[in-house]
């Protein structure tokens, strides 16, 4: 019996859940920044960039122009331009400042907790620090589909002594960030490469754009070791337009948190979810026990989970089904067609 893909938002683990493990493997990286030609910005002496020229500087050539650093008094609009810039440039987003009360186009941001700590920044910073290591792997795999993503640190000065790990995830982004889908933009009241988290890290000083602001909103843009002038005429209109906060990043939970957090089942000991299944996983599932048959083999709600399982944990298909506990050669026909159907409800729900 063919499996019904309505059959499975009734029975067992649905469909839902396959797509949210296995969509992070299969889905396209999504928006891509456009690749610019490695080219000089054309301008006319003594006139300042248009918005679009620079904008594209900053935003379209990460390979060449990967990271960004806002520098100007306080006062200067640094939070108003770096709100134009983002709503530029596709990807997630995630903002930690030391500083209250700035709007960021109405995404919410990381900044000091209500017993005046950084305790939710410091946690947010490790699993910046996670995620940059993850997709290091993946990268080291060829696995790598992750969108982009940005991350910006205002008042890093500050942030940095409250959150020593900071300064670790700077380094490492700032080095390696570009082939990595993550890009920094630092705001700051001082170029020094101590104030912008590369103190030891000078060479990497090439890997950043640098937006230098006057208060009145006058700006110019480093190219090649000059400043030139910049348009910001439009930026405070353009910012009051901006909405930002559907693209806020949240840290990713492995495939056993999700599927714990979705259907309320415990965890293994172990805190790993691919070969084995807890027993109290077992028990939640055999209650929910398809009826599905395909070459009389049945197949229950936690074998559906665990193939999405290591779908997403990048296995190929000869690997998950012989990772499955029933698996035999007589069942291997069996196991491949419903690996098969699984991927395809997946790929008809994405559609």
């Amino acid at each position: 019996m063919g499996l019904d893909p309505n059959a499975i938002f009734t029975f067992g683990i649905p469909a839902l859940v396959v797509a949210s493990l296995v969509w992070r493997r299969v889905r396209p990286a999504g928006a891509t920044v456009a690749q610019a030609q490695d080219t000089p910005v054309p301008t006319v002496q003594g006139a300042p960039l248009t918005m679009r020229q620079w904008l594209d500087y900053v935003n379209a050539q990460p390979d060449r122009v990967p990271h960004l650093a806002v520098i100007g008094p306080s006062g200067s609009g640094k939070t108003t331009t770096t709100t134009v810039v983002l709503n530029d440039r596709p990807g997630q987003i995630v903002i930690i400042t030391a500083k209250e009360g700035d709007h960021w186009g109405g995404l919410p941001y990381i900044g000091i907790d209500d017993d005046a700590t950084y305790t939710t920044a410091r946690a947010t910073f490790a699993q910046l620090d996670a995620e940059v290591k993850r997709r290091l792997v993946a990268a080291k795999h060829n696995r790598l589909t992750a969108d982009w993503m940005t991350i910006v640190l205002d008042d890093f000065s500050t942030l940095v002594k409250e959150c020593p790990i900071a300064a670790d995830v700077v380094k490492l982004v700032a080095r390696l960030g570009r082939s990595l889908h993550v890009r920094l933009i630092m705001l700051s009241d001082s170029a020094l490469v101590k104030a912008i988290g590369l103190e030891g890290e000078g060479e990497t000083r090439s890997n950043f754009a640098f937006v230098r602001l006057a208060r009145g909103h006058a700006g110019t843009l480093e190219i090649d070791g000059e400043r030139v002038p910049i348009d910001t005429s439009q930026v405070d209109a353009i910012a009051k337009r901006v909405q930002l906060s559907a693209r806020a990043w949240r840290a990713p939970r492995d495939p056993a948190q999700e599927l714990a957090a979705l259907h309320n089942f415990p965890l293994a000991e172990t805190g790993k979810f691919g070969a084995e299944i807890s027993d109290g996983a077992e028990t939640s599932f055999r209650a929910l026990e398809s009826e599905f048959t395909i070459s009389e083999t049945p197949f229950s709600a936690a074998e559906i989970a665990q193939i999405a399982t290591l779908i997403a944990l990048g296995n190929g298909k000869t690997e998950t089904i012989k990772a499955m506990p029933r698996y035999s050669g007589r069942r291997h026909a069996a196991y491949v067609a419903f690996y098969d159907q699984i991927v395809g409800v997946v790929e008809q729900t994405l559609n």
